[in-house]
């Protein structure tokens, strides 16, 4: 992968024995009760039997750190201490320039070390401040740029990214480039040429939610009350439309037959489907006219399968998921003639007729020569 990794924890125990990590800038265990969903972190001392891994890996994280900031580099070169902020700061400049790729350990299904990574995302990758500023289209047939500063007081400007679906309606994940939004204002969907009303915003963490009264550049914040916005649309302030750069997604690579299994949910079937795309616009299906099955199509088949267990779980659909039918066809390789009577007495003049078939492959002809314009 071409990637020069760095150790900022060692895991305590793997597998089944897997308690936790020690950060190795802090010297500190870090230890988790997974009934509590991560909420509550414990610091505890190394582990005895770590201490001397922990040394040496630390060791090895300022050694490959040191090489990107000058006065890392001149304390460590005179054997002097480095703080946690120093060593901070080293692996940071490092990450920034693509030439460190720090690497953390955890349980995301037992809810250990999420934390700790949430921290390394704030203190080694770049902030809005960082990046150079956005750019974007006046609109979808105009070619003129225009900038955007992640600054409050430019005018609003927005990226819809992901769109999730639960029993109180459509949240509409937004990341926020420029300016500031706030509940009850309305914005211009600039990609579809429409108007929406945001009537609340929330910062999100997993499942829980907290109100926010403003959102402003760098901000991520899922919106309430938009009706036509998908993702990949621009959000941004009527009086200063932009297009921001849409999402690309790749073209599926598996698909499977889809049914449910009683006739009642046919209809509860399309609903879920059409549910289904709107969150993962990846995720595709249509009706195939010649075998008379719904496919779905997505990126493997663990994105299928996923997919098959939601519209369970969270849908209430029960569904069968297979091979999709082949629509076989023929055709036909060589000439080939033959003849067909029908003949039927009836007691009169009866019926009779008979077909000559002549059958052979198309071979369209090749079109004449190009028509110059100024012969003609």
């Amino acid at each position: 992968l071409d990637a020069n990794p760095i150790l900022m924890q060692i895991p305590i125990g793997e597998g089944d024995t897997y308690q936790g990590q020690v950060d190795l800038i802090r010297r500190v265990a870090y230890y988790y009760d997974p009934a509590e969903i991560a909420t509550t972190l414990r610091e505890g001392p190394v582990p005895p039997g770590l201490s001397d891994e922990t040394e040496l890996a630390r060791h090895e994280l300022i050694e490959k750190a040191a090489e990107f900031d000058e006065q890392a580099t001149e304390k460590f070169l005179h054997d002097q201490e480095l703080s946690e902020e120093e060593i901070r700061r080293a692996v940071r400049k490092g990450t920034i320039a693509g030439k460190l790729h720090p690497v953390f350990s955890g349980s995301a299904l037992r809810h250990m070390g999420v934390r700790p990574v949430m921290d390394g995302v704030v203190h080694y990758l770049p902030s809005p401040m960082d990046v150079p500023p956005v750019e974007g289209t006046e609109s979808l047939t105009s070619d003129k740029q225009i900038i955007r500063k992640p600054d409050p007081e430019e005018p609003f400007s927005g990226l819809v990214f992901k769109i999730t679906n639960d029993q109180h309606g459509d949240l509409s994940f937004l990341r926020v480039y420029s300016g500031q939004l706030k509940p009850g204002t309305r914005v211009l969907n600039s990609t579809q040429g429409k108007k929406e009303n945001v009537t609340r915003l929330w910062e999100m963490h997993a499942k829980q939610r907290i109100r926010r009264d403003e959102a402003v550049a760098g901000d991520i914040v899922a919106l309430v009350g938009l009706k036509a916005s998908l993702t990949g649309d621009t959000l941004c302030d009527p009086r200063h439309p932009i297009i921001l750069e849409r999402l690309e997604f790749p073209e599926p690579v598996i698909t499977m037959s889809i049914e449910p299994r009683t006739n009642a949910d046919k209809q509860k079937l399309g609903e879920a489907l059409s549910i289904l795309r709107r969150e993962d616009p990846s995720f595709r299906y249509q009706y195939n006219e010649e075998t008379g099955q719904t496919t779905i199509s997505g990126m493997g088949e663990l994105h299928l399968e996923i997919i098959h267990h939601k519209m369970i779980r969270d849908l209430g659909l029960d569904v069968r998921v297979g091979k999709p039918s082949v629509a076989y066809k023929e055709t036909i390789q060589s000439a080939a003639e033959a003849e067909g009577r029908f003949i039927r007495q009836t007691g009169g003049h009866g019926q009779y007729g008979v077909v000559s078939l002549r059958v052979e492959p198309f071979t369209p002809e090749p079109l004449g020569d190009p028509i110059d314009v100024e012969d003609a």
